[in-house]
C-alpha cells in the first residue's frame, strides 16, 4: 500500500467473524511495496468466505481512511503500550 503500511487480506469458510489484527514492527519489513518503503504497520483483516465482497470493503476503506492521516501513523508507531495502540484503533 506504501506509507510504511501493509494489508494483507483474506476470505475462510473458517473464519467465523470478520476480524482485524495489528502488528508493528519498527525496523520494517520488505513487502514489495510500490514505494521500495519497508511495512512497519501491518493490518491483517481475515472475513468469512461469504461476507467477503461486502464486509472486507468496508474494513478496507476504514483502515485506508484513518491511515491516510500522518499523524495517526505517527501516533501508532510511538505507541509504547498495547493500550494506546488499541485506544488508537477504535478510532476507526
Amino acid at each position: 500500500m506504501g506509507f510504511g503500511i501493509a494489508i494483507p487480506h483474506g476470505k475462510s469458510a473458517g473464519v467465523s467473524y470478520p476480524r482485524v489484527a495489528f502488528g508493528r514492527k519498527l525496523e520494517g519489513i520488505d513487502w514489495n511495496s510500490m514505494d521500495d518503503e519497508k511495512a512497519k504497520l501491518i493490518f491483517m483483516i481475515a472475513v468469512p468466505e461469504e461476507q467477503a465482497g461486502n464486509e472486507h470493503l468496508k474494513i478496507l476503506q476504514a483502515l485506508s481512511r484513518k491511515l491516510i492521516d500522518d499523524s495517526f501513523r505517527a501516533q501508532l508507531l510511538d505507541a509504547k503500550t498495547k493500550d494506546e495502540v488499541i485506544s488508537l484503533m477504535n478510532t476507526m
